[in-house]
């Protein structure tokens, strides 16, 4: 099976609207192919902590995708 977990960036306020509009749209994109999808746009941790936590908490293999305003983490289980 595999799960993407869509971390968005934006380093400024105005961004976030934009940012989170493409986010949105790949979120869309891959669930209608069956993938299940999770986006972490909480604003209580950074980029960097996510990646990291989502990395220790991954026990299959994990891929990072990166893209110009946010990061795909591929995590695909057996």
């Amino acid at each position: 099976m595999i799960q993407v977990i869509i971390v968005p960036i934006w380093k400024k306020g105005d961004e976030k609207a934009t940012v989170l509009e493409a986010v949105d749209s790949v979120q869309k994109i891959l669930k209608e192919a069956g993938i299940r999808v999770k986006v972490d746009d909480s604003e209580l941790r950074t980029p960097g902590w996510k990646f990291n936590h989502y990395e220790m908490k991954v026990i299959a293999s994990a891929f990072i995708v990166e893209m110009p305003f946010f990061v795909l983490i591929l995590v695909m289980t057996y």
